[in-house]
């Protein structure tokens, strides 16, 4: 049975993360692309916080015992069939994990532009899955 620790423990993580990338993005979508710095974390902690809710995700997924997703997007999957989370968050956790690709494989070919409107909708998109997790956790474990 998975545990409400290690899920409040990774979703903090996460948080952590959102807050830096929230932060990045503060300077607004016409001055991002000329600052570097910005770019880098943002892409950075977006890496991370993708990476972060798909670690918590595979926790879930083998602490329960339900196989072995093939690929990092599968993972979602996975928790949108056993109703962890809706059918509409696991599709934008899987393009998150395409950005993650994205950002680890081709970093220096990211869109500064593209990768602000990314990472300004993934922001809202790892809460609603951090959300929706610690919903189903929290029921499970019998605190809700």
């Amino acid at each position: 049975m998975t545990r409400l620790e290690l899920v409040s423990f990774k979703a903090s993580r996460i948080l952590g993360r959102l807050e830096r990338i929230r932060l990045g993005l503060a300077i607004g979508a016409e001055q991002f692309p000329c600052r570097v710095d910005l770019i880098e974390q943002v892409a950075f902690n977006m890496l991370l916080a993708v990476q972060e809710s798909v670690d918590l995700g595979s926790h879930i997924v083998t602490d329960e015992g339900w196989g072995a997703p093939a690929s990092l997007g599968d993972t979602f999957i996975f928790l949108s069939q056993h109703e962890v989370i809706t059918a509409e968050t696991a599709a934008a956790m899987q393009r998150g994990t395409k950005l993650r690709n994205l950002i680890a494989h081709a970093y220096g070919d990211v869109d500064p532009k593209k990768l602000f409107v990314a990472a300004s909708a993934g922001i809202g998109q790892i809460q609603r899955f951090l959300a929706e997790t610690g919903d189903w956790v929290t029921a499970r474990s019998g605190g809700g």
